[in-house]
């Protein structure tokens, strides 16, 4: 296949040839070409073929416009043409060999003729350089494409284009044909009256066919545009060359002085990076990028951007790639810090650094325009034929930044910031690469490095254990590396102990005569940028008690909307001061933790902490109680708890199960936060109401643990609350222990309760804890105890119109049936109770009950009957999220398989069951697991119907389950029989 892009966008294979109409379809082609063989991102596609208005579905409208193109090139062009374009993780790429590529090839000649000239052999340079421009079918602009981000293709190409008119003019002057460039280089400075090396080759043309005074009447032309229209004088080699034709210099009439210039002035090479980082380690993925796009036969100028956190090592890559990269670019290394981001607190101007730049290629002071446009223009016109590097360091904006670009492919210019510079990249085509932390053996590598070879004690647990204090960041681990070799007598034990007793890690991670190398003032930087609002965000999200937080939650925390939040945390992230770790989260690493919270401690009275933080956990409590409202079954009953919030924030609500069950999962770890920092702050009310409002979450995902942890925190709450609170959390915390198959506990506690419920009349947790002292006793097997419990508590469910609690107590009563052999009792009583349960709705309840009904035919001897009910509560369970209950079913049905004699559906059900009770917390997965092996180890009899005590009942699975919980309210004279979900 042959692609064209010098001229018209054409494509030709055996099929024939296209030259695609201007569509989304042309312009991704033309993307794709312009960086052939390397991969182009979803959004660099987007923002070509889309602009402004980019689709809803990025990433579906790419892929359809892709299929498009695909279809397009293996129809009309050629059959192989649908596999040259290439998906890989990264985004497109569009595969092209050698010579198939016109702008390719063209380059290549170029390159090819350039050195035949600078090695003197002008007449072979003259062919080379004509075959190169015979490529060239029309202007770029042919294609009818446009738009800024099509133009940034096209612009390198027609430069170079330009560049190689100029190189073909100076070879004919070499081998003589002055006569002939004349004429045509008049045409080419008038429409390109800015181009000082066209003006040049005119005036020498000129000057060797006789004509001095045109040749001196051409100089006066090109001094009055450039000064009338740039403001600028002309270049040291355009001067001279115009003062040797007014001096009537015979040696320029020799036409081995094709460039002028080269006698006037030699061009010095600048060499201004600074010295490579000495114990550079990891990065290799970044630099081998870096490699390849600056390889690439992109044709637009290399603009790459290096963004991160402080501390990340920015400038550390930019400046190794760069001495990695010299080889290819001859004419020097220009390096500027651009001063964004440190103790100055003041952004270089461009303006200053354009004047930096440019004294650099040694154009004289006098020869610097005074317009920040006219000296970008003569710093571009001084790039354009010269292969170099260009480090911008530590930008504060992209506004900083455009001005200092060079305006040729044939440098590269690497801007390091810890902003992500994003108008760079959309507007002038620029690749970012993002730094975060380093990898563990990167940052082991790292430390042993620095702290050097005769420290044996640089491994093991203190060496994972730095690394984790240092968070993985490059200066962090720098810096302790470098204070353990300070300390020649001391172990890195000891330093990381120190490191670990602090109240900051802040305070250690800093040396002694160097202030700027400290973590806690690269952070500082960074901070005294942001706004006041955005600097008080980042001080709560210090104070904040999970891990990562999302944008509903951040808008409690700083007491504004949820728009206002966001916009705020994107402000974060933007230089680097927050990561968003998933759409939508965000997290401060430990180390930008401590430095959030030690401004927050130095701003008291501006945030508030004390007040941010009860706001938030109101917030929370009165989302989890909405999240519960979609997990529970309306019919049981629930106490409407005040909840502390103020006015403007807004819980969230909820509109489906799963979308409950999700934001109670993703919350989880910070939810157990926030109610243990309730619990140790003495937020009394919050701290009870917390965890209760969270009981069904746990239930349905078997988080016991955590359901016990938070409830043991909360009894000192609940105690100072009183006893209308303190009895409903000891019944939660007896159903948990209950679930956990600690049954001595579950019992003491479920007495305290009951004993409370008592006193105060509550007859929903006398009901609840009845119900459980009954199921504690049937899991010791004491049924005729159990059977007692289970009779009172369905005699308080009638009595006081609780159908919930009578259903559950008729269903435990099923089980204790079921276990003394009166089987069919025990069948009859279970399908009783599913009509209440589903009349109810009460999913959860209505799965236990079929798993129990199961376990009755099983004893019944009736296995398919025990198989069906098994796989509707497994349909069940598995549409809640249920993992709990989901393993015990599956184990049963193993059992069932059996006994049936179907072995091979048998351990597939064995495996999936012990697949989703590895998921488990520790104590039900070695339940679980422990009665399955018991259960597969007993000879024939054991797996029989009729034995009663399949894995699934062993373990708690059968109906007899706990009863749920009573949330913690609060006075006793506020509660009615919607008050407690029982």
């Amino acid at each position: 296949m042959e692609f064209g892009l010098l001229g018209s966008l054409q494509v030709r294979g055996t099929l024939g040839g296209i030259s695609p109409r201007p569509s989304r379809q042309a312009v991704l082609l033309l993307t794709l070409l312009s960086r052939a063989n390397s991969p182009v991102s979803i959004g660099e596609l987007v923002e070509a073929a889309w602009g402004e208005h980019p689709p809803a579905a990025e990433n579906a409208a790419v892929h359809t416009t892709i299929s498009r193109l695909r279809q397009m090139l293996s129809v009309s062009v050629d059959p192989a043409g649908y596999d040259r374009i290439v998906t890989d993780t990264m985004g497109y790429s569009i595969r092209v060999l050698d010579g198939e590529l016109d702008a390719s090839v063209f380059r290549g000649l170029v390159a090819e003729g350039r050195a035949s000239l600078e090695n003197g052999r002008g007449a072979e340079a003259v062919v080379t350089l004509e075959r190169a421009l015979d490529l060239w079918r029309g202007s770029t602009a042919a294609s009818g494409m446009s738009g800024w981000f099509v133009e940034s293709l096209r612009a390198p190409l027609d430069d170079l284009r330009l560049s190689a008119t100029e190189d073909l003019a100076r070879a004919r002057l070499m081998i003589g044909q002055a006569g002939a460039v004349a004429e045509e280089l008049r045409g080419l400075v008038t429409r390109h009256p800015f181009r000082e090396r066209l003006w040049e080759h005119l005036m020498l043309a000129l000057y060797r066919t006789g004509r001095q005074s045109e040749a001196l009447d051409a100089f006066h032309e090109a001094r009055r545009t450039l000064v009338d229209q740039l403001g600028i004088e002309p270049g040291p080699e355009l001067c001279g060359l115009y003062r040797r034709i007014l001096d009537n210099d015979a040696a320029l009439l020799d036409v081995s002085t094709a460039d002028p210039g080269a006698a006037v002035i030699t061009r010095a090479v600048p060499r201004q990076l600074p010295a490579d980082v000495v114990n550079f380690v990891g990065r290799e993925r970044e630099l081998d990028r870096l490699d390849a796009l600056a390889a690439a036969d992109g044709g637009g100028p290399m603009a790459f951007v290096v963004d991160g956190g402080a501390g990340m090592g920015k400038t550390a890559l930019a400046v190794r790639w760069a001495h990695r990269a010299r080889g290819r670019f001859e004419d020097g290394d220009l390096y500027v810090n651009l001063h964004g981001f440190d103790a100055t607190g003041a952004p270089t101007d461009p303006f200053e650094a354009l004047d930096q730049l440019l004294r650099a290629l040694h154009i004289s002071p006098q020869e610097i325009p005074r317009g920040l446009e006219e000296r970008a223009a003569l710093y571009r016109t001084a790039l354009a034929d010269r292969r170099m590097i260009v480090v911008l360091d530590n930008a504060a904006d992209a506004e900083q930044v455009r001005p200092l670009l060079p305006g040729s492919s044939s440098c590269a210019v690497i801007v390091t910031s810890r902003k992500r510079l994003s108008g760079l990249v959309a507007r002038e085509g620029a690749v970012r690469l993002t730094l975060g932390e380093l990898g563990s053996d990167d940052a082991a590598a790292l430390v042993r490095r620095i702290s050097g070879p005769a420290r044996s004690d640089v491994s093991g647990e203190p060496l994972d254990t730095l690394i984790g204090l240092c968070c993985r960041i490059p200066l962090a681990l720098r810096v302790a590396a470098e204070r353990l070799t300070l300390r020649r007598h001391g172990t890195l034990a000891d330093l990381v102990d120190e490191i670990g007793s602090r109240q900051s890690a802040l305070s250690t991670l800093t040396l002694p005569e160097d202030a700027t190398s400290s973590v806690r003032t690269v952070f500082s930087w960074s901070y005294s940028m942001l706004g006041p609002a955005s600097r008080r965000m980042f001080r709560l999200l210090g104070l904040f008690p999970g891990g990562h937080t999302g944008v509903p939650a951040a808008a409690a925390l700083a007491g504004v909307s949820v728009g206002e939040a966001l916009d705020l945390l994107e402000s974060l992230v933007s230089v680097h001061l927050l990561e968003e770790v998933a759409d939508r989260r965000y997290r401060l690493h430990d180390l930008l933790r401590d430095y959030a919270r030690e401004q927050a401690e130095l701003e008291p009275a501006d945030t508030e902490p004390d007040r941010a933080l009860t706001r938030l956990a109101g917030w929370y409590l009165s989302t989890a109680r909405n999240a519960v409202l979609r997990l529970l079954p309306p019919s049981r009953p629930r106490k409407a708890v005040p909840v502390r919030q103020e006015p403007g924030i807004e819980p969230v609500t909820f509109g489906s199960y799963r979308q409950a069950l999700d934001w109670c999962e993703t919350e989880r770890v910070t939810l157990i936060a926030v109610a243990d920092h309730c619990a140790r702050h003495e937020v009394h009310d919050l701290a009870s109401q917390l965890p209760a409002a969270l009981w069904g979450f746990f239930q349905v995902r078997g988080y016991t643990g955590d359901w016990i942890t938070t409830h043991q925190r909360a009894l000192g709450s609940a105690r100072a609350m009183g006893p209308a609170v303190e009895a409903p959390t000891l019944c939660n915390l007896g159903t948990a222990y209950l679930e956990a198959y600690q049954l001595d506990r579950a019992a003491e506690y479920h007495r305290r309760a009951l004993a409370l419920g008592t006193e105060l009349g509550d007859v929903w947790v006398v009901g609840v804890s009845t119900a459980n002292l009954g199921e504690g006793s049937r899991r010791a097997g004491r049924y005729e105890l159990a059977r007692t419990y289970f009779e009172q508590a369905l005699a308080l469910g009638e009595e006081n119109g609780n159908p919930w609690l009578y259903a559950f107590s008729l269903a435990s009563l099923a089980t204790v049936a079921s276990a003394m052999g009166e089987h069919d009792e025990a069948i009859e009583m279970y399908h009783r109770t599913l009509v209440l349960h589903r009349e109810h709705g009460d999913h959860y309840q209505e799965a236990r009950c079929l798993q129990g009904l199961g376990d009755a035919y099983r004893s019944a001897a009736n296995p398919r009957e025990a198989k069906d009910s098994y796989l509707r509560a497994l349909v069940l369970c598995q549409e809640m999220g249920n993992g709990l209950d989901t393993a015990r079913i599956t184990y049963s049905l193993a059992e069932i398989e059996l006994e049936l004699g179907q072995d091979a559906e048998a351990e597939a059900h064995f495996k999936a069951a012990d697949e989703i009770a590895g998921q488990l917390e520790d104590s039900h997965r070695a339940l679980l697991r422990d009665r399955f092996r018991e259960r597969r180890d007993q000879p024939g009899p054991a797996n029989s119907a009729g034995s009663g005590d399949s894995v699934a009942s062993a373990a708690s699975a059968d109906s007899g389950t706990s009863a749920d919980s009573a949330d913690s309210g609060g006075s006793a004279d506020s509660r009615d029989p919607q008050d407690l979900p029982g």
